[in-house]
């Protein structure tokens, strides 16, 4: 009985989750008595997506969380908000630096709206290019409006490293963001920043602090599901065993090798703007150990190459970093040093020049491109 109850519930919930305004590329749907979901569109691998925000209406005026992706749509929220409100946006609060969640940020910064983000998302929206918040807060935060107070809680990296959520006491509403993917998606997006062992613990960190929320919103899709975090969850499995597959298919098990052959590999992976590998890439530098205790006289290169878009100095860095990260890993399972160079070639030797690059039609397809150039090269130097 409690189980069709549920089933019930969740039924009229997702039909009926109320009155909805929709306005050429602006869907507003009212979710509690002072609690509303805006969704805007964009662009995305060639589909059109969405993209969910939030405002909440007190008595003294509106908090909004996350902007518009569609930048048309930054005025015309507002707009919507007055005329059926009558009342202002008074702060904006970004749960992380992509566009999706911080386009509009200038734009409500010049309407005299406080914006904020945390201070690890200003930072890496001012090396990226994105749009950035005037305040900024260190840690958790409870902000207060009026009646309302909310809550920002950092949960650890996931979707990003900066990735926060906010937490609405009075009306239990969880607000994820990109966070926490919709019971709609079938796999996790854009990962590229993804800290994917991170991701599940903080997910677990997330439903500690909030176990019972009436209300968990995504920042993409269908809002209407409350198993969003358990399906996250699952979605990050689906893609730990399909990493795992492909790495253990990166075997070299040549016994003949000649100088100057190479061996590539995309199967190595590094914390974002570090030089420490991740977990899932051990299977591959597993093989590579391997590799090398059975043809015990060869020496080779490590070479790290990354794309074009950072400074030559800072590439360089890391890629010669990272490359001296496998060249120890190498060693800690009894590789002799002697048999190995690390050499790190920043973005020098392009497999993709960026005029090709620029040619591409979306960012999704230049963002392709752009990861053929990131790779590990084995280099066989000599053989004696």
């Amino acid at each position: 009985m409690k189980q069709f109850l549920i089933t019930l519930f969740t039924i009229l919930f997702s039909i009926s989750i109320f009155a909805q305004t929709k306005t050429n590329g602006l869907n507003i749907t009212k979710l509690t008595s002072n609690c509303y979901i805006y969704t805007t569109y964009h662009a995305y691998k060639g589909d059109v997506a969405s993209a969910n925000g939030l405002y909440i209406i007190t008595h003294n005026g509106v908090a909004l969380i996350d902007t518009p992706w569609d930048t048309t749509q930054f005025q015309p929220l507002l707009d919507s908000i007055q005329a059926r409100h009558h009342q202002k946006v008074v702060l904006c609060i970004a749960t992380h630096s992509h566009g999706d969640r911080t386009a509009g940020l200038e734009f409500y910064r010049q309407q005299n709206i406080k914006t904020y983000t945390s201070t690890q998302t200003d930072s890496i929206s001012k090396v990226d290019n994105y749009k950035c918040a005037e305040f900024h807060f260190t840690k958790d935060t409870t902000f207060t409006i009026g009646q309302l107070s909310f809550q920002t809680f950092y949960p650890g990296p996931g979707h990003t490293v900066d990735n926060i959520v906010v937490w609405f006491p009075q009306q239990k509403i969880l607000y994820g963001g990109c966070f926490i993917k919709s019971i709609e998606a079938t796999d996790l997006g854009y990962i590229k920043e993804a800290n994917l062992q991170a991701w599940p613990t903080s997910l677990k960190n997330t439903q500690q602090k909030f176990p019972q929320p009436k209300f968990i919103i995504p920042g993409h899709d269908n809002f209407t599901n409350f198993n969003a975090i358990n399906h996250t969850l699952k979605l990050l499995q689906q893609n730990e065993d399909a990493t795992l597959a492909q790495a253990q298919r990166f075997k070299l098990t040549d016994t003949v090798v000649k100088v100057n052959q190479i061996y590539t590999t995309y199967q190595i992976h590094f914390n974002l703007g570090k030089p420490d590998v991740l977990e899932q890439s051990k299977i591959t530098l597993d093989s590579v150990v391997t590799f090398l205790k059975t043809n015990k006289n060869i020496k080779i290169e490590i070479q790290h190459h990354n794309d074009s878009r950072s400074s030559v100095k800072r590439s360089d860095n890391l890629s010669q970093a990272r490359a001296r990260t496998i060249v120890d890993y190498l060693i800690s399972k009894g590789v002799n040093s002697d048999r190995l160079v690390a050499k790190g070639y920043g973005g020098a030797k392009l497999l993709i020049q960026d005029a090709q690059i620029n040619k591409a039609k979306t960012k999704e397809e230049k963002e392709v491109l752009h990861a053929l150039n990131r790779r590990i090269v084995l280099k066989i130097l000599s053989n004696n």
